[in-house]
């Protein structure tokens, strides 16, 4: 293009020189010029005039184009999404897009010549300062975030992305800087973060242990109750394998969800013992799927159920304690009459044989087992919470010594009683008959286990439990305890038999050479003290029993008086009771003393004998449990004809009556069933001493 037009401005320029030449000859010469000459002038001349016309038309069209295109080159700068500025090396706007100065609440011609820092807010103007900064320094393209406010106070987040060239339009120093209004990516970022820090709190905030593996268990996150439960660094955590944290191997749990869950890509939840750490965790396994639905993670939850699952157990021995003392309540009362009349009859008939005779010999032996029968449904009826025992403050070291002395004489020869006693004054609140059954029981077991060949040991000291002290498990509060233990070198036990030997009926000797209540026995009497009995064994290297006693400081108590000696008077007595076999051996017995009795096997008629002669009686004996009136019942009678008349009344088991309830009632003596005849002698002469 450029070559054709050269070329016809050279022709247009000869044809113009030879016009001129013709128009510059004199008339006398122009005459001697052809006609043909003139006319082929004139027609190239009106040739390239029409090429002229031509040529101007295109450079018309062209410059149309070009205007053309520069209008829509300034609408595309104009309106683009973003804002174009153009700053001068002194800050100051020398150029602007209509998006920049909308963005900025601002006519495009009141923009210019204003400096940008203008509408910069002032704790983001270092921000602007340095990135210009570094911008010149470096000539390097530079981005900065800042808070931009428009001319009507509205604030904005922009983005500012500076360039700089080393000439535009003739300047040195300019820069250009392209703006865009990014509120809403902040605002969605801040949304973002905050939903973050929600979840990192609600997530360290959940007590139960939670971690996030990945398909090899491999911990991902955990939560801070991870980091506590553990007593490890977060750090530390990340990293290991689920079975390596929880237990210390390089294999799963036996039933882990984990793997279940891993296998399927189904929710699982199993109940896992862990013995490493002393705790039971219900263990919760779920898939976490990815944006495309694929399960590559997995939410393990650990609740720590330990204390819950010691307290269900706990739950189930108080329902076998209470199925034992349901048992035992109900033939308690039957029970201890035959036995009363058993014991009864057995002391009145060794009071006449000879001293020396063989039937006194049998007698004692009767009279024996029937104390031992009668302390075993005591030891029943102690282990359902159910027997009325009276505890005294007592130093338990006397009382320990005198029980094993009559223990060793029981004992086989090849069985050694080592007894360590520290110099202690502290006391407990016991029961000095309940500490003898725990001695004798826990001494008797020794001696099985041992096969009757070793060492028991029997120490007893003071010990202080400290506050959040764990080694007894969260039984025993803080404070100062009275520690009796006894071990012996015998068989041992496995951890499965330790975990049943305190049910009821739960034993491991041979048919009929234990029913399995000692150990029940024994840990009921210990709860009744608020203390606690635990056990340590090992198989093949013996057993120790631990029996924590809560220190007392109430003053010593002063043991009853044990002494055979047997008072008896001479006045009359209204003995009442419906069991007819132990109104007689009761009558009997009572009679020998020297009393007056009256017997009486119906509550009704002993209510008319009263009733009939009030004065002829100096004392009321009778049954609780009657057809009729019962004991309480026929004492309200009584006593609305005779109010001050001397009352005891007896039971064999009752839910409806006892020693405290007994007393409120206003009755004088509370006794009960099977009682010997040392006992009701003392009981009478007490209550009728005391009117």
């Amino acid at each position: 293009m450029t070559s054709d037009t050269g070329s016809a401005t050279d022709k247009f320029a000869k044809l113009r020189k030879r016009a001129h030449g013709y128009l510059m000859t004199a008339p006398q010469d122009a005459l001697a010029l052809s006609q043909e000459d003139v006319k082929k002038l004139v027609e190239e001349l009106n040739t390239y005039q029409i090429e002229l016309e031509l040529q101007n038309e295109d450079l018309r069209k062209t410059q149309l184009k070009l205007e053309q295109s520069r209008n829509r080159i300034t609408d595309l700068y104009d309106f683009a999404p973003i804002g174009y500025l153009t700053v001068s090396d002194k800050g100051l706007i020398v150029e602007a897009n209509l998006t920049a100065a909308d963005m900025l609440g601002v006519a495009k011609g009141i923009l210019l010549k204003q400096p940008i820092s203008a509408f910069i807010i002032a704790d983001d103007q270092d921000i602007y300062y340095r990135c210009r900064k570094k911008l010149l320094e470096t000539k390097a393209p530079q981005t900065s975030e800042l808070r931009m406010r428009k001319k009507d106070g509205t604030i904005f987040h922009g983005q500012l992305k500076s360039t700089v060239q080393g000439y535009i339009d003739g300047e040195s120093g300019q820069f250009r800087i392209v703006i865009t209004d990014i509120t809403e990516r902040k605002k969605a970022e801040d949304a973002l973060l905050k939903a973050k820090n929600e979840w990192e709190q609600t997530f360290d905030s959940i007590s139960d242990i939670i971690t996030l593996q990945d398909q090899d268990m491999r911990i991902l996150q955990a939560n801070k109750a991870t980091s506590r439960f553990f007593g490890m660094e977060h750090d530390t955590i990340i990293g290991q394998k689920c079975y390596e944290l929880f237990r210390g191997t390089s294999e799963p749990c036996p039933h882990c969800p984990v793997v279940d869950t891993l296998s399927d890509k189904e929710c699982h939840t199993e109940m896992i013992t862990h013995e490493r750490l002393n705790k039971t965790l219900m263990v919760t396994s779920t898939p976490l799927p990815d944006v495309n639905g694929h399960a590559v993670t997995l939410v393990h939850v650990a609740k720590d159920i330990t204390e819950q699952v010691n307290n269900e157990e706990k739950i189930r021995q108080a329902q076998r304690m209470q199925a034992v003392g349901t048992m035992a309540g109900g033939i308690a009362h039957e029970f201890n009459n035959m036995l009363g009349v058993i014991m009864g009859c057995a002391e009145l008939a060794r009071d006449d044989v000879p001293a020396d005779s063989f039937a006194k010999v049998q007698l004692d032996k009767v009279i024996k087992a029937s104390y031992r029968t009668r302390d075993l449904v005591k030891q029943i009826l102690a282990c359902s919470r159910q027997s009325q025992h009276k505890c005294t403050p007592l130093l338990l070291k006397p009382l320990i010594k005198e029980t094993i002395k009559l223990i060793e004489a029981s004992l086989p020869s090849s069985i050694d009683l080592n007894l360590i006693i520290a110099d202690d004054r502290s006391k407990a609140l016991v029961d000095p008959t309940e500490i003898q059954q725990i001695v004798m029981n826990l001494c008797a077991n020794a001696s099985w286990a041992m096969k009757e060949k070793g060492i028991i040991t029997v120490k007893l000291d003071q010990v202080t439990l400290p506050e959040g002290d764990l080694s007894l498990k969260n039984m025993l509060p803080a404070g100062e305890y009275v520690k009796l233990s006894f071990a012996d070198n015998g068989c041992g036990m496995s951890k499965n038999i330790m975990n049943q030997i305190f049910d009821p009926f739960y034993t491991t000797k041979e048919v009929g050479k234990g029913t399995g209540m000692g150990l029940a026995i024994v840990r009921g009497i210990m709860e009744n003290y608020k203390g606690t009995i635990t056990v340590d064994s090992q198989i093949g290297e013996g057993t120790t029993f631990h029996l924590y006693f809560p220190v007392t400081e109430e003053p010593s108590a002063v043991l009853p008086d044990s002494s055979d000696k047997v008072i008896g008077g001479s006045e009359r007595i209204l003995f009442v009771d419906d069991e007819e076999m132990y109104a007689e051996m009761g009558s009997e017995m009572v009679g020998r003393l020297g009393y007056q009795v009256e017997v009486k096997t119906s509550s009704s008629e002993a209510l008319q004998s009263f009733k009939a002669a009030p004065e002829s009686y100096d004392l009321v004996i009778t049954d609780q449990i009657m057809p009729a009136l019962s004991g309480e019942e026929l004492v309200k009678e009584i006593r609305s004809i005779r109010p001050e008349i001397p009352i005891i009344l007896c039971t064999g088991y009752s839910t409806q009556m006892d020693e405290k309830k007994a007393n409120a009632l206003g009755i004088n003596g509370f006794a009960y069933k099977p009682i010997s005849k040392k006992d009701i002698a003392k009981l009478i002469r007490q209550v009728l001493d005391d009117k």
